[in-house]
């Protein structure tokens, strides 16, 4: 990967830095990667534009695509240079890194100096629960004259709000935004509007929440600050329940250079504990955004896995009803067509004894089954393959990758359907995973496959999805032949998509679990 032709454009309303990026292991076309700023009060003599952030963005992509190397032409802060290097380091621990770390070229030592200015305290604000409770404990803990006193709040255009190039969801930002506006002024903070389509580039498939969400907040903060700062971000996960995935305590400290810090920030905190705190901020529950999903002109849906979640945890703090949310008493019917919880499971445990208490036994039940399911499923065994909550159909494929990964590993597979896996249910629909050795030597696959009314019968009209394993007894070199032949195998159609086709599931070696995105 190469990063040049570095641009800024700046005037009285907005700053806007670019870059071109060119793939040269991959196939994919080069592209314009843009940050733009406004509402903070530019500085016109800020005529540099930050390697820093162009480094921090793209380097988990060049890792993720094979990439040989990530040469900049432009001179990125040493300690940021070293700081990738150890996170990959992390996340070659935590598995699903298949390739080599690349190499970063530089046209030489140094970077920019550190800045005159003192530092400033900086937040990204989402409006989720854990940006207002690390808002408000910031706050709390430091006084107006403090370095770390966050006075300004990123929010983010391209992330979860026009993250796809089709769709830029302009009046949905608008409206997140407006709602933060009353919020920001009760703070005393400088609300900074940032725009980026980093999220337009080449990705894998859950690679931005596991692996690289981590790093596009620091970079947004390296293209949007122009002194010194300390940058935070709210923790997803807390302490006790530690979930690998993109923004981790372990990790989001080495993004930082010696102008910007970046401080991971309130993961000893519970996200009920959190809920709790914010129970008593009305504005912030009134500014509350949790929803993934693109709700019209509400801020939250009130019907998906996080909203749902989040209404029972104000349930619990006490809250009766939300402006952003509406009642926090959901219906128990609401929870019966909710698919899997996945990696949120354990959020939901410390919310048990508070709703019986309530007298809420039969919600109570049904949460206890849906712990239960996540704790017997392949994402308790595979934490980084767990579900983030929003997409069904990409639960199942985690699910599919998860048994062949078991299967593999314990060399099973003898005859098509060696291995016949309990149906799983997501929405109303029914599924059930069959796994075996195709004719092809040593490779195993699994078959995904509806099952309309009950665990008998396979549907025929969805195909029969597959998955090869290669390097179960193959060369690399077979590997192509090797998906086509456990396609035939499996009676399953050799296509790109996962509907119908196969994935390639990196194989280490006979004594480790294979690993997959």
């Amino acid at each position: 990967m190469i990063i040049r032709d570095f641009g800024l454009i700046a005037n009285s309303d907005a700053r806007v830095i670019s870059a071109t990026v060119l793939w040269e292991d991959c196939g994919y076309p080069e592209q314009e990667l843009t940050f733009e700023t406004r509402g903070c009060e530019l500085d016109r003599a800020a005529s540099q534009v930050s390697a820093d952030a162009f480094l921090t963005a793209c380097f988990p992509l060049a890792a993720a695509h094979g990439e040989a190397r990530v040469r900049i032409e432009a001179r990125p802060c040493p300690m940021l240079v070293e700081g990738l290097y150890t996170a990959h380091a992390w996340w070659t621990s935590w598995g699903g890194m298949p390739f080599p770390m690349p190499a970063i070229e530089t046209p030489g030592k140094g970077g920019r100096g550190t800045a005159a200015s003192d530092p400033r305290g900086v937040a990204f604000l989402s409006g989720g629960v854990d940006s207002l409770h690390m808002l408000m404990r910031n706050h709390r803990l430091y006084r107006e004259e403090d370095p770390a006193y966050i006075r300004d709040a990123l929010f983010i255009h391209g992330f979860d709000i026009g993250k796809r190039a089709r769709n830029a969801e302009e009046e949905r930002f608008r409206i997140a935004l407006r709602h933060l506006e009353p919020l920001a002024a009760e703070a005393g903070l400088r609300l900074i509007s940032c725009r980026t389509n980093l999220r337009h580039l080449p990705s894998k498939p859950d690679f931005w929440y596991y692996r690289h969400n981590g790093a596009a907040l620091a970079a947004v903060g390296h293209a949007a600050i122009l002194g010194r700062a300390f940058l935070f971000i709210g923790a997803s996960h807390d302490i006790a329940n530690p979930v690998p995935i993109g923004s981790h305590p372990a990790v989001d400290g080495l993004f930082s250079s010696q102008r910007v810090t970046v401080i991971h920030d309130g993961a000893r905190h519970a996200r009920l504990e959190k809920v709790c705190e914010l129970a008593s901020w009305p504005t912030a529950l009134a500014a509350l955004r949790v929803c993934p999903a693109n709700p019209g002109n509400d801020l939250n849906c009130g019907v998906c896995e996080k909203c749902l979640r989040t209404r029972l945890e104000l349930l619990v703090a006490g809250v009766e009803e939300t402006p952003a949310l509406g009642p926090s008493l959901t219906p128990i019917e609401l929870w019966d067509n909710l698919g899997p919880v996945g990696d949120r499971a354990v959020t939901y445990e410390g919310l048990l004894a508070p709703l019986r208490a309530r007298g809420l036994t039969a919600l109570c039940e049904l949460l206890e089954r849906k712990i239960k399911a996540y704790r017997e499923g392949g994402a308790s065994r595979h934490p980084e393959l767990a579900r983030d909550g929003e997409d069904g159909a990409v639960e199942m494929r985690r699910y599919c990758m998860a048994a062949v990964s078991d299967m593999a590993a314990a060399r099973l597979g003898h005859g098509n359907d060696a291995v016949n896996q309990r149906p799983r249910t997501t929405g109303n629909r029914e599924w059930r995973l069959s796994v075996g050795e195709s004719p092809q030597e040593g490779t195993c696959f699994a078959c995904l496959s509806r099952v309309p009314g009950g665990p008998a019968g396979y549907s025929r009209a969805i195909g029969r999805p597959a998955v090869a394993v290669p390097g179960t007894g193959a060369s690399p070199s077979q590997s192509e032949k090797l998906l086509a032949g456990a396609a035939q195998g499996s009676g399953a159609e050799h296509r790109p998509s996962f509907s119908g086709g196969l994935r390639d599931v990196p194989y280490p070696g006979r004594d480790r679990r294979p690993r997959c995105f």
